[in-house]
């Protein structure tokens, strides 16, 4: 057996015990017994979101169970258009909502991280539920939202699905969550959706916020999960009754900065995560080095062939099945060939090159 061909079967162990730790993720995490009595507070931080905007303070005022939420905190994050207005006029509509207008943002806090700073640093309730401009939460995800929350919980982590009939961005959304949610009941959840997530004030504070984190426009729900996951559970959100959907469209531009910024974070993981991902990267090229040099002289190799898909669709139906995504699960085979590929792509290249958020300069 060449070493090429050893790798790939080594990789191939590997790879499927790792599906199988997934599959035990999926079973085990976001689980909770009973009602939570506590007031939560619900916070967005937006800069220049005026043709979003309207439709989430509307959904946001028509929350089921209202008294579940203690305050709303809007945060403009220096909008030169009418977004400050919007959210003052939301104010004086709801009694329970007070606006923040950041002025000079601190050096090492880019992007987003000074809003949610100010944020956590004013609630006055133990966990703020936070979401984006674009997005649209269902009316009971409040209400379903917080049967999850408890002392030991530093973050609660839920699903962000694109409002659109593109399957393949569905397929996108649901892997993504379902990858990060399996991992979460150990602690060890790569990234989650600023979109959807509930943070823990008092684990906010214990972990030092955002100092010590990357100087990056972006990632500010990724590195806020990473360091409270150290000391603190994360609570994964499966049910369809929690999921947000965001309804932005993206210019073909907009779309490749968006995937640049999202997935050129792939090497501010844990180092065990990095170095998992190259070894996928690695793994995904042998794949077809090994079809070629040795399929029908290799009884082994259509065996791991097909075991490696096998666990990947028991994995993802799974979680789909706990998602309410049943539909999906078919498309998946095809979804998993060319997946790989997005993410090998816009990692290196988002990595590489840098990227755009909104009027910041290029991100490297």
């Amino acid at each position: 057996m060449g070493i090429l061909m050893f790798l790939f079967f080594t990789l191939s162990l590997f790879y499927m015990g790792f599906a199988i730790l997934v599959i035990a993720g999926l079973c085990l995490g976001g689980k909770h017994d009973s009602l939570s009595p506590r007031q939560v507070s619900v916070a967005v931080v937006a800069r220049d979101e005026e043709e979003c905007l309207p439709a989430l303070l509307e959904r946001l005022s028509g929350l089921e169970e209202p008294e579940a939420v203690r305050e709303f905190i809007l945060v403009d994050d220096g909008s030169k258009d009418s977004t400050a207005e919007l959210m003052e006029d939301f104010a004086r509509r709801e009694k329970k909502a007070r606006v923040i207008r950041l002025g000079k943002k601190p050096d090492s806090l880019p992007g987003k991280k000074w809003g949610i700073t100010r944020v956590m640093e004013t609630a006055v309730s133990d966990f703020v539920f936070f979401t984006d401009a674009d997005c649209l939460p269902p009316a009971s995800w409040i209400a379903k939202g917080r049967d999850y929350l408890d002392e030991k919980t530093g973050m609660v982590i839920g699903a962000v699905f694109p409002d659109s009939k593109s399957w393949f961005s569905s397929l996108e959304s649901t892997s993504g969550a379902l990858f990060t949610f399996a991992l979460a009941p150990f602690r060890q959840a790569p990234y989650c959706s600023g979109g959807n997530m509930a943070v823990s004030v008092k684990a906010f504070r214990a972990s030092g916020g955002y100092e010590g984190t990357p100087v990056m426009a972006s990632g500010d729900d990724m590195f806020l999960l990473q360091k409270i996951q150290k000391s603190f559970m994360i609570k994964p959100m499966y049910g369809r009754e929690t999921a947000v959907v965001t309804h932005r469209l993206y210019t073909p531009g907009e779309y490749v900065e968006k995937n640049k910024r999202k997935y050129g974070k792939n090497f501010y993981v844990r180092p065990w995560q990095l170095a998992a991902f190259f070894a996928g990267i690695l793994y995904f090229c042998l794949i077809p080095v090994a079809v070629v040099k040795a399929w029908g002289s290799s009884p082994l190799l259509p065996a791991v062939l097909a075991g490696k898909a096998l666990l990947e669709w028991t994995a993802f139906s799974i979680g789909a099945v706990r998602m309410g995504r049943i539909r999906e699960i078919p498309f998946f085979p095809v979804f998993a060939l060319l997946y790989p590929l997005k993410i090998i792509l816009f990692s290196i290249w988002g990595a590489w090159k840098g990227y755009r958020w909104k009027s910041e300069r290029k991100i490297h």
